[in-house]
């Protein structure tokens, strides 16, 4: 997913995935935002992304989608990225970066799905080297619980708090591409049993 886009937003899971890296059809990274978009983020308020529409970006369609969810038949392909007010969605040092979505505008009792979106290797570059040398590659030559994962592990945690505190029947799903698929995976395997039975899917 780093080198091509989708070719349509049918897989609500692998939109979210790809549209956690920079310079995508449907961007979630500031950096790639609308400055009336990042206003509503800064200012602490969610933002509408409609994934059954087509996007256009630099000459190519990506098709709108549909059926997004086999399991929820609901899902029309609208979620609204949620502001990372505290702080646990992001860390330059380590080069891990996340996103945090619901079906709602405000995560409420009309809330049933959540999603935790970590972004996987941006390309290679000077910018990009804990992406590559301290995740990637230490994950692949030691099996090492990676620090992203570390980082993304205490988020998940505070995200299930928060819906056990707001609104104890919604789930959250956890999805991601390339190294958000081992930083997902290592994170989601250090929750408790009871933080696991928050979580609907990892994909």
């Amino acid at each position: 997913m780093t080198n091509w886009n989708l070719e349509n937003f049918d897989s609500i899971y692998a939109s979210l995935a790809e549209s956690a890296y920079t310079t995508r059809p449907d961007s979630f990274a500031m950096s790639d935002l609308k400055a009336d978009r990042k206003k509503r983020l800064e200012d602490g308020e969610s933002v509408r992304f409609d994934f059954s529409q087509d996007v256009k970006k630099d000459g190519q369609v990506t098709q709108g989608g549909q059926h997004f969810d086999s399991t929820d038949p609901n899902n029309d392909g609208i979620v609204y990225l949620q502001p990372d007010q505290k702080g646990l969605l992001e860390d330059k040092e380590s080069g891990y970066n996340a996103y945090y979505l619901s079906e709602n505008e405000t995560i409420n009792q009309d809330t049933h799905q959540t999603y935790f979106v970590v972004r996987g290797s941006d390309g290679m570059g000077v910018d990009t080297l804990n992406d590559w040398i301290n995740n990637d590659a230490r994950f692949a030559l030691t099996d090492d619980y990676i620090p992203q994962a570390k980082l993304a592990n205490k988020a998940m945690k505070a995200k299930i708090a928060e819906l056990e505190e707001k609104v104890p029947k919604a789930k959250m799903n956890v999805t991601g591409h390339s190294l958000g698929t081992i930083v997902s995976a290592q994170a989601v395997a250090n929750l408790s049993y009871d933080e696991l039975d928050s979580c609907r899917s990892l994909l």
